[in-house]
């Protein structure tokens, strides 16, 4: 079972070195391979983040080792292109943990909360931000917004945006969006943006919106995190008039002035 350990700072324990960062190919040239060193660890909810140039990947499924202390926690992989991937093992703080968030910001990348094993799970609400992700610098032992887990963490006109989350403490998820300049201090900007809110949905930044996916009901925007505004798409209305139909366990992005929702289940 792992153990909480209070520190305020956590070294990766690697000694390789990372893939060179490199001009990406244009999509004509992209190599039609699959990519070497395969990931080790299947799973269904990875994270991944852009720091100085590189993709990094998180699994963020239950580790092992909470269950059995003598496996390896999860581990996560570094990429400068997409195609050649480097192994790291221990990537995040203790204690080993799952269901935690990340985002890129403030020129490296920021992780929150999540929950681990100490005979019932329990959930967390610290902050560590990294640089490179090898030196984990505490930010917050413990947030305002209390423990949280399985929340979507986004940044939007510099602003941290944290929406949802599972209380493990309290047994419930979070209905509220809140909103940090820092990672530190957290302000709720608004306690509900939908009724009958649940854990899956998505939280992508656009350029002029904030987007909000939701379960059973479509999306959201809102262009001040406090005020929003419902779009038919992606429900059943929104279906018979040619768009896309609702899903849920997908993945959306903004790219290239568009936003892009790739698969999922119906």
């Amino acid at each position: 079972v792992s153990e909480r350990e209070d520190r305020l700072v956590y070294r990766v324990p690697f000694e390789g070195e990372l893939p060179a960062v490199t001009p990406l190919p244009s999509v004509d040239h992209w190599p039609l391979e699959t990519s070497e060193s395969v990931f080790l660890e299947p799973g269904d909810n990875f994270q991944p983040v852009v720091v100085n140039g590189r993709v990094w990947v998180y699994n963020n499924d239950r580790s092992r080792s909470l269950i059995s202390p003598e496996a390896p926690p999860l581990p996560a992989w570094v990429s400068s292109d997409g195609y050649k991937w480097i192994k790291i093992d221990d990537p995040i703080p203790r204690p080993e943990r799952d269901s935690y968030s990340l985002a890129s910001f403030g020129g490296g990348m920021l992780l929150l909360g999540g929950a681990y094993l100490e005979s019932l799970y329990r959930g967390l609400s610290d902050v560590w931000f990294s640089g490179d992700g090898f030196e984990w610098n505490l930010v917050s032992n413990q947030i305002n917004t209390g423990p949280i887990s399985s929340a979507r963490l986004s940044v939007w006109q510099n602003t941290l945006y944290l929406l949802g989350g599972f209380d493990q403490e309290k047994r419930i998820w979070h209905e509220g969006i809140w909103a940090s300049l820092d990672g530190e201090n957290w302000i709720l900007e608004t306690s509900s943006v939908e009724d009958n809110f649940s854990g899956y949905y998505d939280l992508v930044a656009t350029d002029n919106y904030l987007v909000v996916f939701l379960l059973t009901n479509g999306l959201i925007r809102s262009a001040d995190g406090q005020n929003w505004e419902h779009i038919s798409a992606f429900t059943e209305e929104g279906e018979s008039q040619g768009n896309p139909p609702n899903r849920w366990d997908f993945q959306a992005v903004w790219f290239h002035d568009q936003l892009v929702v790739l698969g999922g289940m119906h």
